[in-house]
C-alpha cells in the first residue's frame, strides 16, 4: 500500500514514475480514494474515457466542441498552450482505484494490461499540471459534482504539491486564474494559502488586470502536516454527508408510512 504522506515519497522520484496514495477511510479496510500521479507518457488509454467524462462535467462550455475530437486533440487542448507530454495528472479515483490491489505502487510500472475503461471505479478529481523553473503550473482542476463542499478539491491540490516537490524539486505550485471572471476562484486558491502575485500589467490609475497568477509556496513538514489534516477533514465531511443522508431517508421512510397508516386507519373507519 502507498504512504498516504508527501514525506513516503522524500527524495527525486523520476519524472516518469506512477505514484499511487490511498485516502484512508478510517477503520475501514477499502480506502475512501485513491489517489494517482501519472506523467502523460504513462497514462493509460484506458483512462480517457472517464478523463473525458469528468471534464465535460466541470467545464461545459470547453468541452462541448471536444466531444467528438479525437484523443489526441483532446489532450492538446487540456495541455493548455504546452506540451502534452510535459503534463503530468494527478487523477483520484473511488476506493481502491483501478486494479484495486494489484495497481501500481509508489514507482512500479503500470500494469501489462490496464483496466478496460468499463471496470474502471469512478474518478471523483483530477488535475493536470506542468514543471515551471519555479513551481509547478497547474490547471484543469476538476472535481465531479457530486463530490463538491468535502474537500476534495484541496486534497488532489496538496497531491499535486506532492508531485513537485518530489519529481521536479518544486516548493511552489501555481496557476493563472481569470480574476474579472471568476474572483470566487481567486478566493479559492488565496483560502488554500495563494498569494495573488504581480503580472507586470499595473501602472498608476490602471485597472486591476484580468487574469492574475496565483502562488502557493510551502516546504515538506508543512506539506505533511497538511495532507494529513485534509485526510481528516474529508473523512468527517464524508461521514457527515452519508449521515444526514441516512436521516433524510429515515425520514421519508417514516412519513410516507405515517401517510398509509392514516390512510388504512381512515378507510377502516369509514
Amino acid at each position: 500500500m502507498g504512504d498516504p504522506s508527501p514525506s513516503g515519497r522524500s527524495g527525486r522520484l523520476s519524472a516518469s514514475a506512477i505514484t499511487t496514495t490511498r485516502i484512508p477511510a478510517g477503520n475501514a479496510t477499502r480506502p475512501l480514494a485513491t489517489l494517482q500521479t501519472i506523467p502523460a507518457a504513462s497514462l493509460p488509454p484506458a483512462f480517457l474515457p472517464p478523463i473525458r467524462a469528468l471534464h465535460a462535467a466541470c467545464f461545459r462550455e470547453d468541452a462541448a466542441d471536444m466531444a467528438t475530437a479525437p484523443d489526441a486533440a483532446f489532450l492538446e487542448r487540456l495541455a493548455w498552450l504546452h506540451e502534452p507530454a510535459e503534463c503530468v495528472w494527478v487523477l483520484c479515483w473511488g476506493g481502491a482505484g483501478p486494479g484495486g490491489e494489484g495497481m501500481a505502487i509508489d514507482g512500479a510500472p503500470p500494469p501489462a494490461a490496464p483496466p478496460p475503461s468499463s471496470s474502471l471505479p469512478p474518478l471523483l478529481a483530477m488535475v493536470t499540471a506542468v514543471p515551471y523553473p519555479a513551481s509547478f503550473f497547474g490547471f484543469n482542476l476538476a472535481v465531479a459534482p457530486a463530490w463538491r463542499g468535502l474537500g476534495l478539491g484541496r486534497r488532489v491540490m496538496h497531491e499535486m504539491q506532492a508531485a513537485g516537490l518530489a519529481r521536479f524539486g518544486l516548493a511552489a505550485i501555481s496557476a493563472t486564474v481569470d480574476a474579472a471572471g471568476a474572483p470566487a476562484l481567486v478566493r479559492y486558491y488565496c483560502g488554500f494559502g495563494g498569494v495573488v502575485e504581480a503580472t507586470g500589467v499595473s501602472g498608476p490609475g490602471a485597472p486591476p488586470p484580468p487574469t492574475v497568477r496565483v502562488v502557493r509556496r510551502f516546504d515538506e513538514r508543512g506539506l505533511v502536516a497538511d495532507t494529513a489534516a485534509a485526510d481528516e477533514a474529508l473523512l468527517a465531511r464524508v461521514r457527515r454527508r452519508s449521515a444526514v443522508r441516512r436521516w433524510v431517508r429515515t425520514g421519508l421512510v417514516v412519513g410516507v408510512g405515517a401517510v398509509v397508516v392514516a390512510g388504512w386507519r381512515r378507510r377502516g373507519g369509514a
